[in-house]
């Protein structure tokens, strides 16, 4: 009605104004971070020669870690259902099973036992 003039001009204009640099800032962030790991936000490897290079390392790293679990599950004779890799800011990866089927880990003497807790032990190879 009356005061629609009066209500774009306060309201609708700044906010669209607001949003337009929202949308710089948001693309801003989209070139410069990379997302692509859950739980894990880094300045994306393209955005640096020297990032580049941490980043394949670190997946040449990220596939020996995984030949080492598919080992694991083949050693002990689990499936990744039973087997779990995980990783903690403190200890970093370990394997876990639950304390139901942790027979196999106890006749091993290929792996060393972190902690047993009531959810599962924890144990490293």
């Amino acid at each position: 009605g009356v005061h629609v003039n009066l209500l774009r001009m306060e309201f609708i204009e700044p906010i669209e104004e607001i949003c337009g640099h929202f949308e710089n800032l948001q693309q801003l962030i989209a070139t410069t971070l990379d997302f692509s790991t859950p739980g894990e936000i880094v300045i994306a490897p393209s955005f640096d020669e020297e990032l580049q290079d941490l980043a394949t390392r670190r997946a040449a790293v990220d596939k020996k870690i995984e030949k080492q679990y598919i080992a694991a599950q083949d050693d002990l004779e689990m499936d990744s259902k039973s087997l779990k890799l995980e990783k903690e800011q403190k200890t970093g990866y370990y394997f876990k099973v639950s304390r139901q089927k942790d027979a196999p880990l106890r006749k091993s003497k290929h792996f060393r036992v972190l902690e047993t807790r009531k959810d599962g032990v924890r144990f490293t190879n």
